[in-house]
């Protein structure tokens, strides 16, 4: 699109504001009025832009290299008393916290709280592990290792880690695809969990007889329960074990290392859109899981993209399979579950003002463990039970590392799900409770409870919603609260162990339904959200869609390309707005919205464009620029100025086209006609919301300013960031000075008005 003006129609000619004269047409008109009747009025004169050490390097003296390296040394790299005294609090936070720990005020609120959240860590981390694929005492690793370490390294003071559901589902989805069943295995139908292949072996005669019928009626169902004996003859578990640890290794490696580079800021790419639609597709999964263990089903592993419709598939053809007695517990349990969670204690926390919710995961673990004990479900019923739990804790072995360039997408997916869910929780109450989040820190100290916490055979940790709000509220002032966790899971591990061999597994898997139900009614959320941002909506459905039907993984890079590609969008096809001012002010706004009371001028336009200038929108602003000239040169205010052709064609229309000898078929124009004068004699361009420009964006600028010189037309630039404005100056090509840049639309405009007086004052 080209401005075209004859230059007969200006026969003194227009400087640019950016000339010393500035010699400005006779016709331009003040904005602003006062004063007694229409006679204009100024409030201030001009102000430019007087940061010369900005927009000018001719004065200063440049560094080289080697300076700027040894100021950087000088002012990172020493090793004195004071450099000491600030890097153990700053990487050692509990030195601080034990320093200023306050006895009488915090440590029974810390015991109270830490007991509170122990006893939650207890039957969660036996159902998460479930979603890793593992045997439920890994859980209890995780619940134990991760906020042993974070203690020492993390700078939140309420933050719980441990299990945590995306991570958890994330594991066992990396190890659904790596994990390749042994010899021993192939020929028999193998669980989707190690935990169901164990079963006891002391047997009474009288469950002996029970069995030996039970399998005669159903031969499959015996195939399936005696696949292994224990945890320790189970040929696959190693190896289940070692993918899950090489994971958590690897995430733990990537979050320290972007925790030293500083790298907090990826957290950020994973937008509320994308963040939710991903955690509930986690859940989706991890509770349609459960439905096998609920009804007492075995399914045949599957694995790859749209695993969980073969798993569906699977379940529907084994629903003959049924154990009810399975099924009766679990619904029984599910029952008592939702009651007190979603009735019994919101109604104790409003009515009696007790923050110390009923544990009601816990105290069905006990009791539902002590039914089946004394009615012998798991010899009667076949109801399958959790088996022998090792005591102790497992030896410190570094994870298989032989296969890392298969296994790095997993853990990098990890690892940020993990660092975001933990950041975005230690933030918020952080803030509630006035202290400072170290986000660096955070990233070397979760990094480093997923790193060692591998080496003790721990599987994802991370910052739990539930487990932190469980905390806070019950007023847990540091992270001595974690240590008090860690005591009661170790006094578990050690002592309780064998007294959890006849829990029923479905126990935990109703624990897990009723939990992940809350994070799926989240989804309702989208009903509001349509209302106002579509594309939002459409980012978090295909997040939620491909994670739970294709791979999970593959979701979460789905949601951050979409999200990264919407925010290109917008930048892309941004709106230029005409400004104009309000009447009686110094603010200037969308005629659209302010159509009552705007003065305005037929010879001054003022324009912004609402984004960044750079290659990916250069060409529509240059377009949308030229276009609101047109519109208001032809067709807008009281005389239409200018007539700037839009086709190609019209140009040739109302040329005149002259051939050469033969030499060329194409017509070539001659001036193009000018309908009427232009009246229109500067252009601010309102920068305000041009954070940055690019080299792309600059020469769409240049040519901008080329055709309004054609027709005659000064760009002046309004409260244009620092930066931009070296930038311009700097690359040479827009022929500007510092002259052209305003602080305000306003000093553009007051400027443009004085030096019209003083023209027509010395006519």
């Amino acid at each position: 699109m080209e401005l075209v003006s004859s230059q007969q129609l200006q026969p003194n000619g227009l400087h640019t504001a950016c000339d010393q004269n500035h010699q400005l047409s006779p016709d331009v008109h003040a904005f602003s009025t006062g004063g007694h009747g229409n006679e204009p009025s100024f409030h201030g004169s001009r102000r430019h832009i007087h940061q010369p050490h900005l927009v000018t390097k001719e004065n200063s003296v440049k560094s080289s290299w080697k300076e700027k390296l040894q100021k950087l040394a000088k002012t990172h790299v020493h090793c004195n008393k004071q450099c000491w005294s600030q890097f153990v609090p700053n990487h050692f936070p509990f030195v601080s916290m034990i320093r200023n720990y306050k006895v009488k005020q915090y440590l029974l609120n810390d015991i109270i709280a830490g007991l509170t959240v122990g006893i939650a860590h207890i039957p969660q981390g036996m159902a998460y592990s479930l979603l890793a694929g593992l045997p439920p005492i890994y859980g209890l690793y995780v619940s134990f290792f991760p906020s042993l370490i974070y203690f020492f390294l993390g700078t939140s003071r309420h933050m719980s880690l441990g299990t945590l559901a995306a991570c958890s589902v994330l594991i066992g989805a990396a190890v659904d695809k790596h994990f390749v069943p042994s010899v021993a295995n192939t020929n028999s139908t193998v669980l989707s969990d190690v935990s169901l292949d164990v079963v006891p072996t002391f047997v009474s005669d009288l469950s002996s007889s029970v069995i030996a019928n039970d399998m005669q009626s159903s031969p499959v169902t015996h195939s399936v329960i005696h696949v292994v004996n224990d945890l320790e003859t189970d040929p696959d578990l190693d190896m289940k074990v070692g993918i899950a640890t090489s994971v958590t290794f690897l995430g733990g490696v990537i979050m320290i290392f972007l925790g030293i580079c500083n790298f907090g800021f990826v957290a950020a790419y994973l937008s509320e859109p994308v963040f939710k639609g991903f955690n509930i597709g986690c859940s989706t999964v991890a509770f349609l899981n459960q439905f096998q263990k609920v009804l007492g089903v075995s399914l045949p592993r599957q694995s790859g993209n749209f695993k969980i419709v073969k798993d569906l598939i699977s379940l529907a053809k084994s629903l003959g399979q049924t154990n009810i007695a399975t099924v009766l517990l679990s619904i029984g349990v599910i029952i008592i579950l939702i009651i007190v969670k979603d009735f019994v204690n919101p109604k104790l926390k409003s009515k009696f003002k007790i923050n110390f919710p009923i544990p009601i995961d816990l105290i069905m673990v006990i009791v539902v463990t002590f039914i089946s004990y004394m009615g012998q479900f798991e010899n009667r019923f076949r109801v399958k039970v959790l088996g022998v739990v090792p005591r102790g804790l497992p030896s410190p072995q570094i994870p298989p590392l032989h296969n890392v360039g298969s296994l790095l997408e997993d853990a990098a997916v990890t690892a940020v799900v993990g660092f975001a869910v933990s950041i975005s929780l230690g933030q918020m109450f952080a803030k509630k409770n006035n202290y400072k989040l170290n986000v660096s820190q955070e990233m070397i100290a979760i990094g480093s409870c997923n790193l060692i916490g591998s080496i003790f055979s721990c599987f994802a940790c991370a910052a739990s919603i539930a487990r932190t709000t469980l905390q806070d509220a019950l007023r847990g002032k540091t992270q001595v609260a974690s240590l008090v966790s860690c005591s009661l899971i170790l006094a578990v591990m050690f002592f309780m162990g064998p007294l959890l061999y006849h829990l029923p597994l479905t126990v935990l898997s109703c624990i897990l339904m009723v939990t992940l139900k809350n994070i799926i009614k989240e989804f309702q959320d989208v009903i509001p959200l349509w209302r106002y941002s579509k594309f939002d909506v459409i980012v978090w459905v295909m997040t939620w869609a491909v994670a739970v039907f294709v791979d999970i993984p593959l979701g979460l890079v789905i949601g951050v390309s979409l999200s990264v590609m919407g925010t290109v969008w917008k930048t892309q096809w941004p709106k230029t707005l005409q400004l104009k001012q309000l009447a009686g002010s110094e603010v200037y706004a969308d005629e659209r919205y302010y159509e009552d009371g705007v003065s305005s001028s037929s010879k001054i336009l003022i324009l912004r464009f609402e984004a960044p200038i750079y290659f990916a929108n250069a060409q529509n602003f240059q377009e949308s620029m030229l276009a609101k000239v047109n519109t208001v040169t032809s067709y807008g205010g009281q005389s239409k100025t200018i007539y700037i052709p839009k086709p190609e064609e019209e140009e040739v229309k109302r040329g005149q086209m002259n051939f050469d000898d033969g030499a060329t078929d194409k017509p070539v124009l001659e001036k193009p006609v000018a309908i009427e004068e232009c009246h229109v004699t500067h252009v601010i361009l309102d920068m305000s919301l041009v954070t940055f420009m690019d080299s792309t964006g600059l020469r769409a600028l240049v040519q901008v300013r080329h055709e309004l010189d054609i027709a005659s037309i000064n760009l002046l630039f309004a409260a244009c960031h620092d930066a931009v404005i070296e930038f311009i100056l700097k690359s040479k090509t827009l022929e500007a000075n510092r002259d052209c840049f305003y602080l305000s639309v306003h000093d553009a405009v007051l400027d443009i008005s004085q030096a019209t007086m003083e023209h027509q004052a010395s006519k």
